[in-house]
């Protein structure tokens, strides 16, 4: 990702993964974050990806246990 200007991560919305993404926001990392995005609804995660396959240079890809398709009980 040498030329990446534009990243964004993706993750479930678990405990763990807003901690994680609470502890980005306080780091000065090497390319900027420009959106974090957090659901648990596997729907929303495949639509979030085709946005931002356009609009990004590249996704990160944190956490995605808890992501379920609707009405699955388990991930």
């Amino acid at each position: 990702m040498p030329d990446a200007e534009n990243l964004v991560l993706i993750t479930d919305n678990s405990t763990t993964s807003q901690a994680f993404i609470k502890n980005l926001e306080e780091t000065e990392l090497p390319i900027p974050i420009s959106e974090f995005y957090a659901t648990d609804d596997f729907d929303a995660w495949k639509a979030k990806v085709t946005e931002f396959q356009t609009s990004a240079d590249a996704i990160g890809i944190c956490l995605y246990h808890t992501v379920k398709e609707k009405g699955a009980e388990v991930s």
